[in-house]
């Protein structure tokens, strides 16, 4: 992976043919120019790393983690239902204090 910076000239990238292959892909990010952005190396390098991760396909799809979030919602819900819909129930009578809650 190579970082570049380029300036937008009549529209186009002004870059040096030998700069990239013919049919290689390339990811731009562009700034605002009235909001650059600076980074420190390390955040550079956080970056760097997270699209060469992406580029290897180690992500998460959103719909995915979507999903497993609302699925870890529904098991939580469905362990303190009771106690919510009817908590005299389960402790004999009395509301349960916070630790009754929790370990449930």
């Amino acid at each position: 992976m190579r970082v570049l910076a380029a300036t937008v000239i009549g529209g186009k990238f002004e870059i040096p043919a030998e700069t990239f292959g013919e049919g290689q892909e390339v990811l731009v990010i562009a700034t605002e120019p009235e909001r650059p952005v600076r980074l420190t190396a390390e955040e550079e390098q956080e970056l760097l790393d997270a699209i060469a991760g992406i580029q290897r396909e180690e992500y998460v799809d959103a719909a995915d983690l979507l999903e497993e979030i609302r699925a870890q919602r529904l098991s939580a819900w469905e362990g303190i239902r009771d106690l919510v819909e009817n908590p005299r129930v389960r402790v004999g009578g009395q509301l349960p204090d916070r630790d009754e809650v929790h370990r449930r």
